[in-house]
């Protein structure tokens, strides 16, 4: 299977339409789960299967209303002085009146703990088998629908963030949980809150 690269393959937003026909191509709610989580919540597909009930939180009161995502699993980051990864946390909001936003809830009220109980062998499968069917090139990006993978998702939803909501380099960063590429006071103190990242996205937070 030739080597995917995320810098290579995809030139912009895919958009919404195109999404919504991956969607649509899917024929179980699991597979509808697969391919909404993977875009929603931008996770790697390591983070993703981590996901559990309580890091979906309801509660915040907005208009318009949103999800926040609690203490999701940034497990990229290695310390080779410990030999091991390192696991750290971001808190993001997401708009719930985003197009994927319903197939992800309706998949969430059927799901248990954890939310993705499958291996990152069988998530690769269902994405290549919903872009299987789909077929053709993809928008924006220079790889056909039965060429699609996982990283393909997280690397559409910052495209997406920047398209939409015009957010800038750092406040990718902070939603996603990167780290800066040099660290210094203004990181650790000029850090976006997932307030201050849900007004960006066109949100009034009211309550939470």
């Amino acid at each position: 299977m030739k080597c995917r690269s995320i810098e290579r393959d995809i030139q912009g937003f895919c958009g919404w339409d195109y999404l919504e026909r991956l969607v649509g191509a899917c024929k179980c709610l699991r597979d509808r789960g697969v391919i909404s989580g993977l875009f929603v919540t931008g996770c790697r597909v390591s983070e993703l299967i981590q996901l559990r009930r309580d890091n979906v939180y309801f509660g915040v009161v907005s208009e318009p209303k949103i999800i926040l995502f609690r203490n999701v699993p940034v497990l990229k980051r290695y310390s080779r002085k410990k030999k091991q990864r390192l696991i750290e946390y971001r808190t993001f909001p997401v708009r719930a009146d985003e197009p994927l936003v319903k197939y992800f809830l309706d998949y969430l009220r059927h799901a248990g703990n954890p939310l993705y109980p499958y291996t990152r062998v069988r998530i690769f499968q269902i994405v290549r088998e919903v872009g299987a069917r789909v077929g053709g090139k993809v928008p924006f990006s220079l790889i056909d629908g039965s060429e699609l993978y996982p990283h393909w998702f997280r690397a559409q939803r910052a495209r997406q963030l920047r398209h939409d909501y015009k957010f800038t380099d750092e406040e990718l960063r902070d939603w996603f949980g990167w780290k800066a590429a040099s660290t210094g006071m203004p990181s650790i103190y000029g850090k976006m809150s997932w307030m201050e990242l849900a007004e960006k996205m066109g949100v009034k937070i009211i309550k939470w």
